[in-house]
């Protein structure tokens, strides 16, 4: 989970110097296009999209399988996302793993938390409870 947190911050700023680089514009077709500046703007705006989808996704997910699938289908979005993102061959196709990529790292930034927060509750829970059992049960 921690790759994960790390690649979302990664994912979500990087996207500023990619735009940057003439060698991206240059093989994306971006610098004769006439509506370049129009599919820059929906480069970057469709991962916030895809983060949004992801959101509403996930809790939809969380509550019907749990959170240990909502943090695997995050892990999966954000891998093929990834990949397929490098591996990207004209704007389109960029566009599409960029919004994958986006619900997948939102649905595991989102996720996270909860796991994080009750995962270690649940063994101090079963301590607590079997130690004040001990106490009740001890003889005076």
């Amino acid at each position: 989970m921690s790759f994960g947190l790390m690649g979302y911050g990664m994912s979500a700023s990087i996207i500023s110097t990619t735009l940057g680089q003439p060698s991206f514009l240059n093989h994306m077709g971006l610098l004769t296009s006439s509506n370049a500046a129009g599919l820059e703007g929906a480069m970057n705006s469709l991962y916030y999209v895809g983060g949004i989808f992801g959101s509403f996704s996930s809790s939809w997910i969380a509550n019907t399988y749990g959170r240990k699938w909502t943090i695997f289908c995050g892990c999966m979005l954000m891998v093929v996302g990834g990949a397929l993102l490098a591996g990207s061959v004209n704007p389109a196709m960029f566009m599409v793993f960029r919004f994958v990529a986006g619900a997948g790292y939102v649905s595991l930034l989102l996720h996270r938390r909860y796991f994080r927060l009750t995962w270690p509750l649940q063994s101090l829970s079963s301590l607590v409870r079997y130690s004040a059992l001990d106490l009740r049960n001890r003889p005076s």
